[in-house]
């Protein structure tokens, strides 16, 4: 009985020590949509899990939290790496080719003008760009434009935030377009894609330059970036404004209460 009741606890331990570990294990019920890069480090999924099929709503809201959070970090990371670089690289009073093309690189992914040299680099607007959205407004903005995962945008076409594209035939035409209107929604590869382009839409849209700008005064004042100050330049998203962002701040209050309930 003895010998039962150690190899028992050794089970429990075991078991708990993988959910530690590693976050899919305690997420199993969507284990087939979320894949993990060792190599890498990287959360990646090339399909939404079909939250639908959850229908205790505080379980599904859990689920998704869980879900996007993994993403929604492994894209912060890989913004955080670059941005710590491209801190690093403004110290130096001369760049190799080799750092001058990693700059350039950024430029262009941050919709800047590419700099001939180290003296053309506009180092201010590169760091003001190059930088993480908060996971809980992020997580919050997912869960408004995709019905916390279950819109047929969401699954059809792995569109989490809501992205149009003008490009005529390349996404899916939504079925109350207004007449003479030409957008369709944008289709995704993978929900990490779709992730990638909500940041970089917010980070080099003109639309949410307010947005940058709280951000950059948190971080001259080395304070934590906080969703609902942020969100406040988010009146543009969409057409309800300032409704808008006060749904944003009522669900990521909601939203502050899963990160402590248990699978």
């Amino acid at each position: 009985m003895k010998e039962f009741i150690t190899k028992f606890k050794i089970i429990i331990l075991f078991t708990l020590l993988l959910g530690l570990v590693n976050p899919l294990h305690s997420r199993i019920v969507y284990k087939d949509n979320m894949k993990y890069d060792y190599e890498a480090n990287r959360y990646y999924s090339s399909k939404i899990y079909d939250f639908s099929q959850v229908k205790d709503i505080k379980k599904r809201k859990k689920l998704f939290v869980d879900f996007m959070s993994l993403i929604i970090e492994t894209e912060n990371r890989n913004i955080l790496m670059n941005r710590t670089r491209v801190k690093e690289l403004s110290k130096k009073k001369t760049l190799t080719q080799e750092e001058l093309t990693f700059i350039n690189n950024i430029e262009k992914v941050y919709l800047l003008e590419m700099s001939e040299k180290r003296e053309d680099i506009n180092w201010d607007e590169l760091l003001n760009r190059v930088d993480i959205i908060p996971k809980e407004l992020a997580i919050t903005q997912s869960a408004i434009e995709s019905g916390w995962g279950t819109s047929v945008f969401a699954k059809k076409a792995n569109n989490m935030f809501g992205h149009w594209t003008y490009k005529v035939g390349t996404g899916i035409v939504p079925t109350e377009r207004d007449e003479g209107k030409t957008h369709e929604i944008a289709i995704f590869s993978s929900i990490n894609d779709s992730v990638v382009k909500y940041m970089l839409n917010l980070n080099t849209n003109s639309a949410y330059r307010q947005l940058r700008n709280i951000r950059r005064e948190l971080r001259k004042n080395n304070s934590e970036l906080d969703g609902e100050m942020l969100s406040t330049g988010l009146l543009n998203y969409s057409g309800i404004g300032q409704q808008y962002v006060k749904m944003i701040n009522s669900i990521m209050k909601d939203i502050s209460k899963y990160w402590r309930i248990d699978d």
